[in-house]
């Protein structure tokens, strides 16, 4: 990872058509937690996560990052 101007982390990787779990470890400064304790985080865009086992799923297809795998259509108005 490397960290951008905007004081944020950025990495870019090619991945193959698939499944992915991730999770972020990072030293927390939060009042909540030690001091530069490692916490666990889910990412906050994931819009796949496993609550039970706590990572976000990332799911790949023709090279790109998908949403969903499923089509909506609709009927009628409301």
């Amino acid at each position: 990872m490397v960290k951008s101007e905007d004081g944020y982390f950025h990495a870019q990787l090619k991945l193959k058509d698939g499944i992915y779990q991730c999770k972020f470890r990072v030293q927390s400064k939060s009042p909540k937690f030690e001091n530069d304790e490692w916490v666990d985080v889910i990412d906050p865009n994931a819009t796949d996560i496993n609550e039970t086992e706590k990572f976000s799923m990332v799911r790949i297809k023709n090279g790109q990052r998908i949403i969903d795998t499923y089509g909506m259509r609709v009927i009628g108005t409301l």
